[in-house]
């Protein structure tokens, strides 16, 4: 069915089955299913147009498919599908906000607003209940407890069936499993009321397990993609993996016998993992060790730990068995390498080894000699007949006689 050019979110089945209801930002669709038709609800009913500054949130359709319940940034208006009719709905004591963010409806039959005040229960136009208020609510569901769970911008909220707050779960910098962000724009039940998929609103999708309340990101664990398609560095390792390096999501190694991906990137909560997402520069020694430049430091990833490729867990597998689940959490959060501190918070610019194994080190801040197996690293001044203490990035050779540029 054409829709004129026209986004277009999922459709409402009406009561016949045959006549299903639709929107954009700005317009109500009407869809007639048998034939093919999709126009403006107000080529059907002239009162069914929102003023000219309003949006479209959501839509909801009752099990009867008789009355279509549409939110939008300034009210909630209904539409009568029996009787043509298009109405502003008038809550009695509504105390719940003007953005209508999502409507969904119990096994009671009663009606819940997500809004930019809380959740608004309402049963017959008369408001029963008020939740979280003064919290914006993006999204609410039902699990098969019949607790509620509510996606907001403090977190994620489950209250019981009395309403009660059982548990919130926010943002923890400090913790490998906490939620990504507190700003939860939705969520999804995949299995059986174990684990559900939430989506925040910086667009990461996050796994939720109910039973444990930990969260670990699916782009943590895809195997076959790169994280992200701007590289700013590419070396080739002694295991004939390629290290790929970006401007904003880290390290990705990629073996391309299997095809796998394996990424790395800066944890708050890992202090061992690497020092920043934007990488600069990548060297392997003579010792065929991995150094990694970075705009906060210098990580080191020895030979010893290069990840092996072998045995890289399938996600779902993992967490279907509950026997390694643990195994799940460890690959979404295991570090490789460690940092460098004496480079903490230096712009790393490029990496060199000399014929005596040093490391020459040019940063945004100067020249550097570390002498790794003696851990001495000497700073070198500008007034030795250097331009400029702020060198290039990824502008550094060692020529063929040992000479380095």
């Amino acid at each position: 069915i054409k829709t004129d050019n026209q986004y277009s979110n999922y459709v409402l089945i009406g009561r016949d089955k045959t006549i299903g209801y639709n929107f954009s930002s700005s317009n109500i669709y009407r869809v007639d299913l048998k034939k093919g038709t999709y126009r403006k609800l107000s080529d059907y009913c002239k009162k069914a147009v929102l003023p000219e500054k309003d949006r479209t949130f959501s839509q909801y359709i009752n099990p009867n498919g008789t009355l279509l319940y549409i939110g939008s940034s300034n009210e909630l208006y209904l539409y009568d599908t029996e009787k043509n009719l298009f109405f502003k709905a008038n809550i009695q004591g509504y105390s719940g906000g003007n953005i209508i963010f999502d409507i969904t409806e119990d096994d009671k039959g009663y009606i819940y607003l997500s809004t930019n005040n809380g959740i608004s229960i309402i049963d017959k136009l008369n408001e029963q209940h008020h939740l979280l208020n003064g919290v914006v609510v993006k999204r609410i569901i039902f699990n098969k407890k019949r607790n509620l769970i509510a996606c907001t911008n403090e977190g994620l909220f489950i209250l019981d069936s009395n309403y009660h707050i059982i548990k919130r779960y926010s943002h923890n910098p400090l913790s490998s499993t906490s939620t990504s962000t507190n700003a939860i724009v939705d969520i999804t039940e995949i299995i059986n009321d174990k684990y559900f998929v939430c989506g925040d609103i910086d667009e990461f999708v996050q796994l939720f397990d109910l039973q444990s309340g930990k969260f670990s990101n699916f782009s943590d664990k895809d195997e076959y993609g790169l994280s992200t398609r701007l590289a700013s560095c590419i070396i080739e390792d002694n295991h004939k993996n390629i290290w790929y390096g970006s401007t904003e999501d880290g390290v990705n190694i990629i073996n391309l016998k299997s095809g796998k991906v394996r990424h790395y990137r800066y944890c708050s909560w890992d202090k061992n993992s690497l020092p920043d997402n934007n990488i600069n520069c990548m060297k392997m020694d003579s010792g065929k060790n991995i150094w990694i430049g970075t705009c906060s430091g210098l990580y080191l990833v020895k030979n010893k730990d290069i990840p092996s490729f072998n045995n890289i867990p399938n996600t779902m597998e993992i967490l279907l068995k509950e026997s390694d689940k643990e195994a799940y959490y460890k690959f979404n959060t295991e570090s490789i390498g460690k940092r460098i501190t004496e480079f903490s918070s230096k712009n790393i610019m490029g990496i060199e080894e000399d014929s005596k194994g040093r490391l020459w080190i040019t940063t945004s801040s100067g020249i550097f000699c570390y002498n790794v197996e003696e851990n001495i690293i000497i700073s070198l001044p500008q007034r030795m007949g250097f331009s400029s203490n702020n060198w290039v990035k990824n502008s550094s050779a060692k020529l063929s006689n040992g000479s380095l540029i």
